[in-house]
């Protein structure tokens, strides 16, 4: 049914963005001509607050270019700010208190029998809220919403698919009236109920012209509005072609349609050696090198004014913060324009430290990260939240062995009472929200960060006394846990946006539904990616697409066309020339090119890019001078530092290959020799005494493991072999020993485990006992037990040896020190002996593998054991855990030809001091944890 039409409704069309801003400027100022106080009753309706600022500059350039010394300027406003003004002091609805009074009505329905097929989650509040609110934006009574479910779903009977989605109708529906309801008891108002006091409200403006596309809502409200003489809706030629001019007719009759004058030029396109769009790595390199094209252009006259520049996206998150960072590489100013997300801010991550240790278990590193973390101060005094402190935190945790749990960090000066309530899973929303307010208000810093700081610390004060206010009026008690309060926090803030200006000259950073406001020569557009542009469309969990465009909801095809025809329309905004760039790695993971692109590349004349790193490698300095990136006096002393440089390149070139000179090894281990092979320099960084970070998703560290695996392994035996009765003498295993071969080993498992955290425990428990699916250590080791070829006289476990020893190999020897701890040696009744070596995961790789060599050849000189001869020969083997199965052959392990020649040449090699970043296999420089400091890359290249 169309709403009553009015004359005083007219339609402008105009053939692009550039009329459509001249045209409104052209509006203003002629009202202005024609009495300057009734500019004060024009209002411009935009559909951001940051097309409202941009627009403001447009008016600004409009009147000083008509000879005016003072303007005074419309109102330029949004349609929420119209219509919460037009709604007057009357308490409205916080978005927050909306969600946590339906939370409350849905639970009730649950708890009385609603009959739905499913349980109701956080998910669903949120779905709930959405189509609410798209039924306001698009028209929808509730009533004539219920009559559509109901013809759709309530008369099939046979088939219970349409049964659940008419079950589910009732209950949406239902929720929705509870919620009004609820509402109207406490007096408040929610937008659809603001925007109906509003227009009944009479207007104090007397024209409106509508610059953005808006809700239906919005237009039919604006049409009633009483007092309003005059409404004028702005559109263009291509949004026209995509539905506009029709959808307007369907809902006024006689509208009175006008053309605006034409604008014929159009902007070039800035194109590369490789395409008409720039195709970077990923989103940082996007905005960065798109930051040093522009600069290039600035500086070889090609933009003339760098305000008149945009860098135009069609998300905020990650440019704004990724902007601060890259514009500032490039030495490019730049300002964006209002909605700032609070979620970038540095506040919301701090409030977020707390929240990962709680919902994580109580990690260490994430404790220590909170701990040192700039924003709080946990401690009585200013010693204990220093960052000394906290380090000294850090290494008597490790030294602990201490990876999880809340009982460790007692003393820490870490608020634990605080931080059990908001892990405490048995409290509400309002409950954790209260308790982490407290914690900030307490221990948050107030001093010290600056104004944008100390604003982002009361924006994230603001939104959790809103949840917490919210929850409580509603008397809304569900309990929740710790990651499900995170999520509801996180969505709020990345909700809450600042209105700030970061900085007042440069290139513009503003969205693409804003820039369309703004007057620019030119526009470069970034991340042009699938799913971006265009935006995806938001999907409701409850009905499906089809079901909503019956009921009302505009079409895919029709919001594909009009997201095509406003790209197209931006495109053609820019004065002189746009870019196009885009990305193909999002998270390591492959994106798509957006299909925006293949839209613009025939319809523009190409303008050839200069090459965009030019700023960053300029091969001679005639070519830098030349383009002023460098200046004489600059390139005289990047000469001279050059020739510096140059003379010490021979002096530093073995001091960059990591070579330290000759120096005396001392009693070397065994395992530095296999270390060495496997890349000097990581023997280089346990020569400085550096350790690698421990990763505290995986638990423990495999140093930790590997520690407790040889702990139980030599308690296990002693216990096995004292069993025996036989003082020293080693006790057989047999087949029919399993059960007692199990359970002495968990006992001594057990102990071992015992004052580890549950959740480590557990998993330690499951890697030695195995499970349905992976055989343990303990089987792996009873099957290699059982299988020995001959009887043993004795097991001597963690046998310690040093001395000077020589180790001879087919080609070379040398005599060093050395020491280490064989994990077993076996001795059998014919007096051969074997050493056996355990290995957490599997075997060494045999071009880096020698201990078991080097313990040959050292028991050969060492004393032989009581009552045996001197060694001869004997047998070697691992007991690798991490593998299928351990090998049974008591043969010697075979090592690679030249085992013994390897290691003489590592033992050179750090005699001399040599330790280049060498890895005898790429492969190593994928785990390392070093790779930052062995410049490999570098010295590569």
């Amino acid at each position: 049914m169309c709403a009553t039409a009015s004359p005083r409704i007219t339609v402008r069309i105009c053939d692009g963005l550039r009329s459509l801003r001249s045209g409104v400027a052209a509006d203003v100022l002629r009202a202005w001509n024609d009495n300057p106080f009734a500019v004060r009753r024009i209002a411009i309706v935009f559909g951001s607050s940051q097309g409202a600022s941009l627009a403001a500059r447009v008016l600004e350039r409009a009147a000083i270019d008509s000879g005016l010394t003072s303007f005074i300027m419309p109102a330029l406003t949004t349609a929420s700010a119209f219509w919460l003004d037009q709604f007057g002091a009357r308490r409205r609805a916080d978005p927050i208190l909306r969600e946590a009074i339906l939370a409350r009505e849905l639970r009730r329905m649950e708890a009385e029998g609603s009959g739905l097929p499913f349980k109701i989650h956080q998910g669903a509040h949120q779905a709930i809220i959405a189509l609410s609110g798209e039924m306001d934006d698009f028209g929808i009574d509730l009533d004539a919403f219920e009559k559509t479910c109901d013809a759709a779903f309530a008369g099939i009977i046979d088939d219970p698919g349409p049964q659940r989605m008419y079950q589910l109708s009732r209950f949406v529906v239902a929720s929705l009236r509870g919620l009004a309801g609820t509402l109207m008891e406490l007096g408040l108002a929610d937008p659809a109920a603001v925007r109906r006091a509003g227009s009944a409200t009479p207007s104090r403006f007397d024209t409106v012209h509508i610059v953005d596309d808006l809700p239906i809502g919005d237009l039919k409200s604006f049409a009633g509005l009483p007092g309003l003489t005059r409404l004028v809706i702005w559109t263009t030629a291509r949004q026209v072609r995509a539905g506009t001019i029709d959808r307007l007719r369907g809902l006024f009759d006689g509208l009175a349609v006008e053309h605006a004058a034409a604008t014929n030029t159009r902007p070039r396109l800035l194109v590369s050696a490789t395409g008409s769009c720039f195709i970077r790595r990923d989103r940082e390199e996007d905005l960065l090198r798109t930051a040093l094209l522009i600069k290039q252009m600035y500086r070889s006259g090609q933009i003339e004014d760098l305000d008149q520049v945009a860098v135009v996206f069609s998300r905020p998150l990650p440019y704004l913060y990724l902007a601060k960072r890259t514009f500032a590489m490039a030495g490019v100013p730049f300002q964006a324009i209002d909605n700032y997300p609070l979620a970038i801010e540095p506040w919301a991550g701090a409030v977020d430290l707390i929240l990962e240790l709680a919902a994580g278990g109580f990690r260490r590193a994430d404790g220590i990260a909170l701990h040192a973390s700039p924003y709080f101060d946990f401690a009585e005094n200013a010693a204990v939240g220093s960052r000394l402190a906290t380090a000294e935190l850090d290494t008597e945790l490790r030294r602990r062995g201490f990876v999880s749990g809340q009982d460790g960090w007692e003393g820490s000066g870490l608020p634990m009472p605080a931080l059990r309530e908001i892990a405490d899973e048995s409290t509400g929303i309002a409950d954790k929200a209260g308790v982490l307010l407290r914690l900030i208000q307490r221990h948050g810093k107030k001093d010290g960060g600056g104004e944008g700081e100390e604003r982002s610390r009361g924006a994230v004060i603001a939104v959790l006394s809103g949840i917490e206010a919210a929850y409580r009026e509603a008397r809304e008690t569900e309990r929740v846990s710790c990651a499900g309060f995170r999520a509801i926090l996180r969505r709020w803030i990345q909700s809450h946006t600042f209105a700030p200006r970061l900085g007042d000259a440069g290139v513009h950073l503003v969205q693409d539904n804003a820039a369309r406001h703004g007057d620019f020569s030119h526009i470069f557009f970034v991340g042009l990616v699938a799913d971006e542009w265009p935006r995806r469309p938001r999907r409701s969990i409850l009905y499906s697409q089809a079901f909503l465009s019956s009921a009302g909801w505009p079409s895919d095809s029709s919001v594909a066309a009009t997201q095509r025809a406003s790209f197209l329309d931006l495109i053609d905004s820019a004065a002189s020339a746009v870019g196009l760039s885009a990305f193909v790695l999002e998270e390591d993971s492959p994106v798509s090119l957006s299909p925006f692109v293949e839209l613009v590349e025939t319809s523009l004349e190409p303008f050839p890019a200069p090459a965009d790193d030019i700023a960053r490698r300029i091969a001679d300095e005639a070519t830098a001078i030349s383009l002023g990136l460098l200046t004489p006096e600059e390139n005289g002393a990047w000469k001279s530092l050059r020739s510096a440089r140059a003379r010490r390149a021979r002096i530093e070139q073995q001091r960059f290959a990591a070579q330290i000179g000759p120096r005396d090894p001392g009693l070397l281990a065994v395992s530095e020799i296999d270390r060495y092979l496997t890349c000097p320099f990581l023997s280089f960084v346990r020569l400085l005494g550096l350790s690698r970070e421990d990763d505290p998703e995986e638990g423990l560290t495999a140093p930790q493991r590997g520690r407790i695996l040889h702990a139980v392994l030599q308690d296990f035996f002693q216990e096995w072999d004292r069993s025996a009765g036989g003082g020293a003498r080693a006790r057989e295993v047999q087949p029919s020993d399993w059960p007692e071969f199990r359970q002495r080993f968990m006992l001594v498992l057990e102990k071992h485990l015992g004052s580890m955290p549950a959740r480590e425990r557990e998993l330690e428990r499951m890697r030695y006992e195995g499970s349905s699916v992976s055989r343990g250590f303990l089987e792996k080791l009873f099957q290699a037990e059982i299988q020995q070829e001959t009887p043993l006289r004795a097991r001597l476990l963690e046998l310690p040896f040093e001395g000077t020893f020589l180790l001879k190999g087919e080609s070379d020897a040398v005599r060093t020190g050395l020491k280490g701890r064989m994990d077993r040696l076996d001795i059998r009744v014919d007096d051969t002996v074997q050493v056996i070596d355990y290995k957490l995961g599997k075997k060494p790789d045999p071009r880096v593998a020698t201990q078991l060599d080097i313990y040959s050849e050292c028991l050969k000189q060492l004393p032989p054991p009581t009552a045996l001869p001197a060694v001869v020969e004997c047998d070697a083997r691992y007991y690798p855990f991490g593998e299928d199965e351990i090998p049974t052959s008591a043969r010697r392990e075979k090592s690679a030809q030249g085992s013994l020649d390897r290691a003489v040449a590592a033992v050179k090699g750090m005699t001399a001091g040599i330790f280049a970043p060498k890895p005898y296999d790429p492969i190593v420089c994928t785990w390392c944890a070093f790779g930052g400091l062995c410049r490999k890359e570098i010295k590569d290249t």
